[in-house]
């Protein structure tokens, strides 16, 4: 069992990137931001295990979790003419998409150690990446063209556009056409909703995004990774290498499924060539969801 007092691989050194939720997110979460004095929230904490979580099959011939380092090959490079992004570390706005390579099942925390399945939500696991492994697998909201997540936004290869307002931050989707409204400095409404409530606060220049009050179970991956409507999830955004790219580390607080809260980490680039088009779910489901895996061409 790994310590609390242990600091993340790679926090004081250059990090290796083996793992693409591991050294490399902490590093520049705990490391980089502490080194170039800028303000940002608290890392997230390391789960621990009084035992080892069980485990769960993966998916057949699909990529484990790339290094953060990894580059989106579905994108073509920027143009060397477009306009970079604000160098005000509190303005998100503009279009952001994927920068690095999907995968569709979330095998490690940011830690680089196993995700903390209970007994329960291993069980459902193995029963979906069975059931898919056997060629019938189990639609989730996005087989009936319901919204996902939230979390899938930032995660597939549809472009972001935020925008920003003194009360709100809005970011809108591509994927079926989708909104997440932050609304900032306030409490959490009682209504439950499929996206969740979403409330925010900047933490120095990381933007806080605490979310719950969902209305019923999410997928946090294509494997099935599960998610209660209980669960509360907490996304730290911030800007990262020249305010070119925007880090998310995304935690999962659900106690009905894990024995710990656990973390993952996911990396925008800035794209102001792209734009957000139209979406059609029943076509994209008659092709086999080959744009989001990230095999499309513009």
């Amino acid at each position: 069992m790994l310590q609390q007092s242990q600091a993340p691989r790679g926090a004081h050194r250059a990090p290796r990137c083996m793992f693409a939720v591991s050294a490399c997110a902490v590093a520049l979460w705990a490391g980089v931001a502490n080194a170039q004095g800028q303000a940002s929230a608290a890392a997230p904490q390391e789960p621990q295990f009084a035992t080892q979580p069980p485990s769960v099959p993966l998916l057949k011939n699909v990529p484990l979790d790339p290094p953060l380092t990894a580059v989106n090959t579905a994108l073509d490079p920027l143009p060397a003419n477009a306009p970079r992004a604000p160098s005000d570390p509190r303005n998100l706005e503009g279009v952001w998409i994927n920068g690095h390579p999907f995968y569709p099942q979330i095998s490690r925390t940011i830690y680089g150690t196993p995700v903390p399945f209970t007994a329960a939500s291993a069980k459902i696991v193995t029963d979906r990446v069975q059931t898919d492994l056997g060629g019938r697998p189990i639609g989730n909201q996005a087989s009936g063209c319901r919204p996902p997540g939230a979390f899938h936004y930032y995660r597939l290869n549809f472009p972001i556009l935020i925008l920003q307002t003194k009360n709100s931050i809005y970011l809108l989707s591509e994927q079926y056409h989708g909104l997440w409204e932050v609304r900032m400095n306030q409490q959490h409404r009682t209504r439950r909703s499929n996206s969740g409530d979403s409330i925010g606060h900047w933490d120095g220049d990381t933007l806080v995004i605490e979310t719950t009050n969902f209305s019923e179970p999410l997928w946090l991956d294509m494997a099935g990774t599960p998610m209660s409507p209980d669960a509360r999830m907490t996304y730290r955004l911030r800007k990262i290498d020249d305010n070119q790219a925007l880090e998310i580390i995304t935690t999962v607080n659900d106690p009905s499924m894990y024995s710990a809260p656990w973390s993952f980490a996911n990396r925008l680039v800035w794209r102001p060539d792209r734009f957000l088009g139209e979406y059609n779910c029943e076509l994209q489901l008659q092709n086999g969801g080959e744009r989001a895996l990230g095999n499309f061409t513009k």
